[in-house]
C-alpha cells in the first residue's frame, strides 16, 4: 500500500515463517511484496561452519553475522560463507570491531549507527571481555558524551567531531562494502524521548505495536532505561553524529542501500511508512530526490543481485520485473510525491488507489481461539480443516499465521492425551514448513511418546541438519542412539 514492491527482511526470528510466506506470495495465495530473507548466525553458536552448509540449500538469500562472534569464530564464518557463495552482512561483531569487519570481507554492514558505536564513542576497549562488559561500557560512554553534549546545539556537536567522523569514513576507501542506512532509527527515538506527540500524530500511528505503548506507559522502554532521567536530551548528540557520518559517506561515496530496522517494538516504525520517512532523512542529509530514490531502487536491485545472481528490478528496461508506481506528482521534485501512490504495480499485477486504500484498511485477526472452538467442536479434522480455510482465504492479510501455531496446537493436544490428533497436526506442520527445525524437533518428540522410535530418530536428525546449534535434538538423538 504504500508502493514497496519488494522487501529485504533481516529476520532475528523465524527464516522458515518468512519463507512459506513467500512461496505463499509467488503462488498468489497472498498478496504482498517479493521478499529477499536472512538466516542469522549470532556466532555463539556450537557448530558455525555445520550451521552455515545446512542453512545455504534453504532458499535462505543472505547470512546475517551478529555480534557475539569472537576473531576466530568471524574468520570461520566468513570462510564458511565464502566457499558456499553466500552474501553476507549484519552488525560489528563486539571483539572483532570495524577493522576486523573490513579485513574479512563482509558484504554489508547493516546500520550507519554502528559506525557511531564503534568508531565515535569513547569506550574503554582495553576493558572490553564479551558482549555485556561492552554494553556496560557503551552505556558509560554514552552517558559521558550525552552530558558534555547536552546543551550543545547541532553545529557545536559538528565542530567537535568533524574529523573524528572523516576519520571514520575514510576507513571505507578502496572496499568493497555496502551499508544500510536505518537513519529513522534515532529521529524515532529522540521523538520518543521528548516529543511523543509528533509519533501520535504520524501517518503510520495507527499501525504502532502495541507493545511500544505499553513500554513507554510504564517507563520500561529500552532507551528509556539507557538515558539518565532529566537528561534525555542526551539522544540528540547520537542523533546529530548519524547524520553527519550519512552525510560524509555520502560525500566520500560509499556505497548506500535503504533501510529502515522495522520490526523491534522500542521502535514506532511501520512497514511501508518507514521507508518514505527514511527517504525524506537521506534528503535532509544532502541527497538529491533522485540519489534517495536510488538507494531504494537501483542501489536495492544491484545489492539483491549481488545476494541471488539475479538482476530482477531497480530500474526500469526490458528484462526487469514489473514493479512499478505510478505517481501523480513528479518524486523527483520531491520524495515526499512517492508517499500516495496512485497505483502499484507488483509483478505485473495491477493494484489501483482503491485496493489500496482497503490493504490499509484491513486488521489482523487471530485463529488460535477459533482453532480450539473447531477441535471442541469437529476434532482434528475439523482443525484442520478450519486452519486451512483460514490459510486459504488469506489473500488480503487478514489473519497471522507461522509454524509455531500449529507448534502450540499440538503440543495441547498432548497435554490434553489425545496424541494421534497431535501427530496429524505435527505432521501437516512440518510439511507446511520444511524448513523449521522446530516442526521436525516438535513432531519427533510426538512421535516418541506415540512409541514410533525409528521415526523420531527421523525428525529429530531432520531437525539437527537444518540447525546443528540446537540443544533439543542434538540431546534428543545423543540419548535415543546412546542409550
Amino acid at each position: 500500500a504504500n508502493g514497496v514492491t519488494t522487501v529485504r527482511d533481516l529476520t532475528q526470528g523465524s527464516p522458515p515463517a518468512i519463507l512459506r510466506l513467500r512461496r505463499d506470495i509467488e503462488a498468489g495465495r497472498r498478496l504482498g511484496p517479493n521478499i529477499l530473507t536472512a538466516y542469522t548466525i549470532w556466532g555463539n553458536e556450537g557448530d558455525i561452519a555445520g550451521l552455515v552448509a545446512g542453512q545455504r540449500p534453504l532458499g535462505i538469500d543472505c547470512l546475517k553475522v551478529n555480534s557475539f562472534f569472537t576473531p576466530a569464530g568471524f574468520d570461520t564464518v566468513m570462510r564458511a560463507a565464502k566457499a558456499l557463495g553466500w552474501y553476507t552482512l549484519g552488525h560489528i561483531p563486539t571483539l572483532v570491531r570495524l577493522d576486523g569487519v573490513l579485513a574479512g570481507g563482509m558484504n554489508e554492514l547493516s546500520h550507519i549507527e554502528e559506525l557511531m558505536i564503534f568508531e565515535l564513542l569513547d569506550l574503554d576497549w582495553s576493558q572490553v571481555a564479551d558482549q555485556e562488559s561492552f554494553e556496560g561500557l557503551l552505556v558509560e560512554a554514552f552517558h559521558a558524551a550525552g552530558r558534555r553534549y547536552l546543551n550543545a546545539s547541532a553545529a557545536e556537536i559538528r565542530t567537535a567531531y568533524r574529523e573524528r567522523v572523516a576519520q571514520a569514513v575514510r576507513k571505507f576507501r578502496g572496499q568493497d562494502i555496502t551499508l544500510t542506512t536505518t537513519m529513522i532509527i534515532h529521529e524515532d527515538i529522540l521523538n520518543k524521548l521528548l516529543d511523543l506527540e509528533k509519533i501520535k500524530a504520524a501517518p503510520h500511528a495507527p499501525y504502532i505495536a502495541p507493545r511500544f505503548w505499553q513500554d513507554v506507559a510504564a517507563g520500561q522502554d529500552k532507551h528509556q532505561r539507557m538515558v539518565i532521567k532529566g537528561e534525555e536530551r542526551a539522544w540528540f548528540l547520537l542523533y546529530e553524529l548519524q547524520r553527519m557520518l550519512c552525510e560524509e559517506l555520502h560525500r566520500q561515496g560509499v556505497n548506500l542501500v535503504l533501510g529502515t530496522d522495522v520490526g523491534p517494538t522500542y521502535l514506532s516504525l511501520a512497514p511501508g511508512f518507514s521507508v518514505h520517512d527514511e527517504l525524506r532523512t537521506l534528503t535532509e542529509c544532502g541527497f538529491s530526490p533522485y540519489e534517495a530514490l536510488a538507494t531504494a531502487t537501483r542501489v536495492a536491485g544491484e545489492v539483491a543481485a549481488r545476494m541471488t545472481g539475479r538482476r530482477e528490478f531497480g530500474t526500469i528496461e526490458p528484462g526487469r520485473r514489473a514493479d512499478l508506481l505510478l505517481l501523480d506528482k513528479n518524486p523527483l521534485a520531491s520524495v515526499a510525491n512517492a508517499r500516495h501512490p496512485a497505483g502499484v504495480m507488483v509483478r505485473g499485477r495491477w493494484l489501483p488507489a482503491d485496493t489500496l486504500q482497503e490493504l490499509l484498511a484491513v486488521k489482523t485477526i487471530k485463529i488460535k481461539d477459533a482453532l480450539d472452538a473447531a477441535y471442541a467442536a469437529g476434532g482434528c479434522d475439523s482443525l484442520l480443516t478450519a486452519y486451512r480455510g483460514f490459510t486459504g482465504l488469506n489473500a488480503r492479510n487478514r489473519f497471522y499465521y507461522g509454524s509455531s501455531l500449529l507448534i502450540t496446537a499440538g503440543y495441547r493436544l498432548v497435554q490434553d492425551g489425545h496424541l494421534d490428533d497431535a501427530l496429524r497436526v505435527f505432521a501437516y506442520n512440518a510439511e507446511l514448513y520444511p524448513a523449521d527445525w522446530n516442526a521436525f524437533d516438535s513432531y519427533g518428540e510426538a512421535l516418541l511418546k506415540a512409541g514410533r522410535r525409528a521415526e523420531a530418530i527421523a525428525c529429530y536428525e531432520r531437525a539437527r541438519r537444518l540447525d546443528p546449534g540446537q540443544e533439543s535434538p542434538r540431546k534428543a538423538l545423543a540419548q535415543l542412539l546412546n542409550p
